[in-house]
């Protein structure tokens, strides 16, 4: 999405990157408790604002920021021992 951003950019076409965590929607009732779970109009209101800044990449809720840091700062050696 960064390369697409930053070739069209210049056209006056504006691409923005979602990273959206869990929502409450249909598709997630009756699913039990699901942690960090997101009202839906919450999540509408914050990417029309962030559509209305102009900004390139955003994740609703914000915590998903941080908890995907916390993910990024993990050597993916880590992750490869996790898997067996």
């Amino acid at each position: 999405m960064d390369g697409l951003r930053n070739r069209i950019d210049r056209d006056g076409v504006k691409v923005m990157t979602i990273k959206p965590g869990p929502v409450k929607t249909a598709m997630t009732e009756g699913m039990g408790k699901l942690p960090l779970l997101a009202d839906v109009d919450d999540v509408a209101a914050t990417l029309v604002k962030a559509i209305d800044k102009g900004t390139d990449v955003v994740y609703v809720p914000g915590i998903w920021r941080l908890i995907m840091a916390a993910f990024r700062a993990v050597p993916e050696s880590m992750f490869k021992k996790m898997n067996t």
